[in-house]
């Protein structure tokens, strides 16, 4: 049985990342440039996706194209990047394996 208190329970994220983040050969990268994507509705108009896009460089419509394909693309890319020594000693399975 659940019970609900009426309020919405905070979301955490999973991933605690390391303390310093760095590239694939060591530098350092800023982290201000990782974080969370806003989700946008697909209801939200065009007007709203244009300023969010204008605002934040890009609009997150979840769901918006097939899993299968996005998962089959970004295989794709990885073995692309992986090819070109992007990503040392990584498997490139492993890389972006879907949760």
């Amino acid at each position: 049985m659940i019970t609900t208190t009426g309020q919405e329970p905070e979301l955490k994220n999973p991933y605690t990342p390391p303390k310093a983040l760095k590239n694939n050969i060591g530098d350092a990268l800023d982290e201000s440039n990782f974080g969370w994507l806003r989700e946008t509705p697909a209801t939200t108009s065009i007007e709203e996706m244009r300023s969010n896009f204008l605002q934040d460089g890009y609009v997150f419509i979840k769901n918006l194209l097939p899993r299968k394909e996005v998962l089959e693309v970004r295989e794709e890319c990885v073995k692309d990047s992986v090819t070109c020594s992007t990503y040392r000693h990584t498997d490139a399975a492993q890389l972006f394996r879907s949760p």
